[in-house]
C-alpha cells in the first residue's frame, strides 16, 4: 500500500511538472518533479495532515509556486471537455457553483484512469472529518449548543444540496457508487476549501481538523436579549478570546447594559471609547461574566479533566487497540467510551483483551476525538475567562 502511494505521488509530481506547475523561478528548467527548489511535501499531524514545507528561506513577496490555469480542475474546465455534462446543466439552472463543481469532480472520478486529472485524483484524501460527516452521536459529543446547531445546519445543507443535484447525476449515468450521499459528502469536502482566519469550530466545519493552540479561537456565552439591541455591530464580535479575555465589544455592551436606562445615552460615548464607567459598574460586569462561565461549565456532562481522560482512552484505542482500566476516570467518560464502541458494534466483553477495531470504527473514533478536543478547548476558554476576571477582581475590587 505504501509503495503504491509513493508511486502515485511520483507520477503526480511528474505529471504536474509536465504541465508547467513549478516552484522554480524558471518552470522550463528540466526536472522530473515540480517541487524541490522552494517547497517539499511534508506531513503536519497537528495541523490537518499533508501540506507544503519550505526547503529554504523565502522572502516576502517571492513567487513560490506557479500553477497554469489549464491545470486546474474546475467546473468550467470539466464542462468544456464534456459536451454531455454541458448540455445537461442547461436543464438545472438553480444549481449553485459549488454543487456543479462537486458533480464535475464525481464525473471525473467515475472515469478512473481515463480522466485527464487522474494523477491528481489519486492524491485526494479518501475521507474527511468535516462537521457534515459527523453522525448523530458524534454531533452530541460536541456538547455545546452552538457547535451542535452549527453541525446540524451543515449536515442539513449538505443533504439538501445532494438531493437537488441527484437528478442531474442520474441523467449523466454515473456509476451507482458515485451518486450516493457518501460520495457527495466526499466530493463536497474535497475543493470547497478556502484559507483565512478561523476559530476551531470553523476549522472543523471547513477543514476537518482543529488546532490545540489557536489564537483565532473564541467562545460565545449566552447574553441577555436586551444586550443585542444595545450593540449595533455583528453578534460574532461578542465573544471571549482564546486566552480568556472578553472582547472589546462584549465588555462595551455589558457595561452599557449594566447602566440604568436613563443614563445610557449620556455615557454611551465613554463606553464606546473603551473606558470604564465606574468601579461598581466594572465589578458587576466582571462578576456577571464569571457567573455566566461558571454556569456553563457546571451544566456540561463532562468536565475539562474528564475530557482529558477520555482523550487519553481514545488515543490508547487508536494506537494500541486496547482500553486499560483507568481508576481515575469517573462514570461520565467511561459511559461515553462504551457509547462510542457499542455504536460501532464493539461489545463490552471484547474490552478485556485486544480490540478488533474496523476501519469504519477508527474513522468514527477520529471524529469523536475531534469533538472531545473541541469541547475541551472551548471549556478551557471559559475557565481562563473566570481566572482572568477573578484576578482583576482580586487586584482592583478587594
Amino acid at each position: 500500500m505504501e509503495e503504491e502511494k509513493e508511486a502515485n505521488l511520483r507520477n503526480f509530481l511528474e505529471w504536474a511538472a509536465s504541465l508547467g506547475i513549478s516552484d522554480s523561478p524558471d518552470p522550463r528548467s528540466p526536472s522530473p518533479s515540480c517541487l524541490g527548489h522552494s517547497l517539499s511535501i511534508s506531513h503536519f499531524p497537528q495541523a490537518g495532515g499533508r501540506g507544503f514545507a519550505a526547503v529554504r528561506d523565502i522572502k516576502k513577496g517571492e513567487l513560490i509556486l506557479r500553477v497554469p490555469k489549464a491545470a486546474l480542475l474546475t467546473a468550467d474546465a470539466v464542462i468544456s471537455k464534456e459536451y454531455k455534462l454541458s448540455a445537461a446543466l442547461d436543464k438545472y439552472p438553480l444549481l449553485s457553483s459549488t454543487q456543479i463543481l462537486s458533480i464535475a469532480l464525481l464525473h471525473e472520478v467515475s472515469k478512473g484512469r481515463s480522466s485527464w486529472w487522474y494523477p491528481y485524483i489519486t492524491q485526494i484524501p479518501r475521507s474527511y472529518d468535516l462537521l457534515f460527516n459527523f453522525n448523530q452521536l458524534e454531533i452530541e459529543a460536541l456538547q455545546i449548543d452552538d457547535a451542535i446547531w452549527t453541525t446540524e445546519k451543515a449536515v442539513h445543507k449538505c443533504k439538501m444540496e445532494w438531493e437537488e443535484a441527484s437528478p442531474l447525476m442520474s441523467e449523466l449515468h454515473l456509476k451507482p457508487q458515485f451518486v450516493t450521499y457518501q460520495a457527495w459528502l466526499w466530493a463536497s469536502a474535497t475543493v470547497l476549501l478556502s484559507y483565512g482566519t478561523y476559530t476551531n469550530l470553523e476549522l472543523l466545519e471547513h477543514y476537518g481538523f482543529l488546532l490545540h493552540e489557536n489564537p483565532s479561537d473564541k467562545a460565545f456565552i449566552p447574553l441577555e436579549p436586551e444586550m443585542f439591541s444595545l450593540y449595533n455591530g455583528q453578534r460574532e464580535s461578542l465573544y471571549i478570546s482564546h486566552d480568556g479575555k472578553p472582547s472589546f465589544s462584549l465588555l462595551m455592551t455589558a457595561r452599557l447594559w449594566v447602566t440604568p436606562r436613563s443614563k445610557r445615552k449620556s455615557i454611551k460615548h465613554i463606553v464606546c471609547s473603551g473606558f470604564q464607567i465606574s468601579v461598581e459598574n466594572e465589578e458587576f460586569v466582571l462578576k456577571w461574566i464569571v457567573e455566566k462561565c461558571r454556569l456553563l461549565l457546571s451544566g456540561y456532562a463532562t468536565s475539562i479533566e474528564e475530557d482529558e481522560l477520555l482523550l487519553c482512552s481514545l488515543e490508547e484505542i487508536q494506537n494500541y487497540n486496547k482500553l486499560s482500566e483507568n481508576r481515575e476516570a469517573s462514570a461520565a467518560p467511561k459511559d461515553e467510551i462504551w457509547r462510542i464502541l457499542e455504536s460501532n458494534n464493539v461489545e463490552r466483553g471484547e474490552l478485556c483483551g485486544k480490540l478488533n477495531i474496523s476501519l469504519k470504527t477508527r474513522r468514527s473514533i477520529d471524529r469523536w476525538k475531534l469533538a472531545v478536543q473541541w469541547r475541551r478547548n472551548y471549556k478551557k476558554i471559559l475557565f481562563n475567562c473566570i481566572s482572568q476576571c477573578d484576578k482583576i477582581l482580586d487586584i482592583n475590587f478587594c
